[in-house]
């Protein structure tokens, strides 16, 4: 096998969305080296509101009276990617991006450094932009809106994130597994622990939320910087899709009964 190919092996990905919030860590580096297709399993997404004002709802969602609501994004194959999120040192140079890399060998994901780029550009998307990503299958987008009925509320956080699922479940790639939340250039990266890293420091990804709907998209990947994720793993990574609940809380002047 040779050990320089191009990461084309694909890993299970999340399909679905509802709102919430999590958290990332490994220090540990691995990648992969050949280019077999993994096929994504059935999991989801879903996003929740902690506030009696603020609705949710998937963007194929047309009710505005969900504090719940669970993506429409069918399952994706992915490649292994990874999001420079500012606690990353060299090569990982430009925060905010997606980077892709070779890996060691077959059976050693150690990432070899100087294989490390951005994510390709795709088309007019430039390269390691979240678009490049969900373009190139190295991530798959699940997109809501926040909205507020009849109170105008501040401060859209991330509050907390969780993967849950059955008893059985393949958990060994848990560990891998990572929510990238945006809004506008707001970020909050997250895996299944909760949040990793953000933008900003309190984790906020709007100033103000009211009936102006706020896009909220999330971003669902593995991190080639988890230990678990080479090559000879790959086959496992056919159940490593759960369900991530992400919630979101926004501050109001009136009193929220949840």
């Amino acid at each position: 096998m040779d050990t320089k190919a191009l990461k084309k092996q694909m890993g299970a990905a999340i399909a679905m969305v509802l709102v919430a919030a999590v958290a990332l860590g490994s220090a540990t580096f691995a990648w992969f080296v050949s280019n077999n297709k993994v096929d994504a399993t059935t999991s989801k997404i879903s996003a929740q509101s902690n506030s009696a004002f603020m609705y949710i709802r998937d963007e194929n969602e047309p009710s505005k009276d969900l504090r719940t609501d669970d993506s429409s994004v069918a399952n994706t194959p992915l490649y292994p990617a990874h999001w420079a999120n500012g606690a990353d040192t060299t090569p990982y140079d430009t925060l905010a991006n997606f980077y892709t890399a070779f890996g060691t060998s077959a059976t050693d994901g150690l990432k070899v450094d100087n294989t490390v780029k951005l994510v390709p550009a795709q088309g007019a998307d430039a390269a390691g932009t979240p678009a490049a990503a969900v373009t190139g299958k190295y991530a798959v987008k699940n997109t809501f809106y926040v909205g507020s009925k009849g109170a105008e509320l501040t401060n859209l956080v991330v509050d907390s994130a969780k993967i849950t699922g059955a008893t059985g479940d393949n958990d060994k790639f848990d560990s891998a597994l990572r929510v990238l939340v945006m809004s506008g250039t707001n970020w909050v990266l997250c895996n299944k622990d909760g949040i990793v890293s953000s933008s900003d420091t309190t984790h906020k990804l709007a100033d103000k939320i009211g009936e102006d709907e706020t896009t909220v998209e999330m971003y669902v990947f593995y991190d080639g910087d988890d230990a678990q994720v080479f090559t000879n793993n790959l086959e496992n990574l056919k159940t490593a899709s759960k369900r991530i609940n992400v919630v979101f809380t926004a501050t109001s002047t009136q009193t929220d009964k949840n």
